[in-house]
C-alpha cells in the first residue's frame, strides 16, 4: 500500500489513476482540501483521507467518502505505507 499526498488543488484525478492501485490511499492536505468542493471528481481509489487541521483552517467539511484524520493518525498512515508519494 502506498500513500499519495496531494497538497495543491491543481491535480487531475485521472492522472493519478496511472499510479494508484486498489489498496492505495489518497490524502488531501494543505490547499488540496479545496478539491472537496468539486463534487464531480472520480477518485482512482476508495481509500480517501483528509487532514482535520487543514479542513478547520479553511472552514471546510469532508464528504462521507473521505475519512477525516488527525496528525497522529496521519503519522500512523504514513508509517504503515510501503511507499509515500507527494503529488505537487
Amino acid at each position: 500500500m502506498k500513500v499519495i499526498t496531494l497538497i495543491t488543488p491543481d491535480v487531475e484525478p485521472a492522472e493519478l489513476a496511472a499510479f494508484c492501485q486498489s489498496d492505495d490511499c489518497l490524502l488531501l492536505r494543505q490547499d488540496a482540501v479545496f478539491l472537496l468542493l468539486q463534487h464531480a471528481i472520480h477518485w482512482p481509489t476508495a481509500r480517501l483521507f483528509v487532514l482535520h487541521s487543514d479542513l478547520q483552517l479553511r472552514q471546510l467539511s469532508a464528504p462521507d467518502s473521505f475519512e477525516v484524520i488527525n496528525e497522529q493518525q496521519w503519522v500512523q498512515l504514513i508509517a504503515a505505507a510501503e511507499q509515500h508519494l507527494l503529488w505537487q
